[in-house]
């Protein structure tokens, strides 16, 4: 069985002196061929990463891209064989990866 690795919004709602405060946040989940979360980071505000500045830039764009794909979920409701709600569909994904692709040509970090 396959699994498949991306980034999931998630609303996390914290409560401190009574005062009740709700942020959304990239928790990763890895997918089976099924479309449904076998697990996920306990961490629930991944901070991209990479062995360069070109694999930061990458892992920002794929975090982007997750982030506005699939519609948030409160983070407390994460159970094993849940399915997620897309928020876009793969037409406009591949415009959005497009974009970020030849838009963050110009961002690149450059060496002189």
């Amino acid at each position: 069985m396959a699994t498949v690795w991306r980034y999931q919004p998630v609303v996390r709602v914290t409560e401190f002196e009574g005062i009740t405060d709700a942020c959304v946040s990239l928790c990763e989940v890895i997918m089976n061929d099924d479309e449904e979360l076998i697990a996920w980071t306990e961490d629930m505000s991944c901070s991209p990463l990479g062995a360069d500045v070109e694999e930061l830039v990458s892992d920002v764009a794929l975090m982007w891209i997750d982030a506005m794909s699939w519609k948030p979920v409160f983070a407390d409701a994460l159970e094993v064989g849940m399915k997620f709600e897309k928020s876009i569909d793969q037409a406009a994904r591949n415009e959005l990866a497009e974009f970020i692709e030849h838009g963050g040509s110009l961002l690149k970090h450059k060496s002189t």
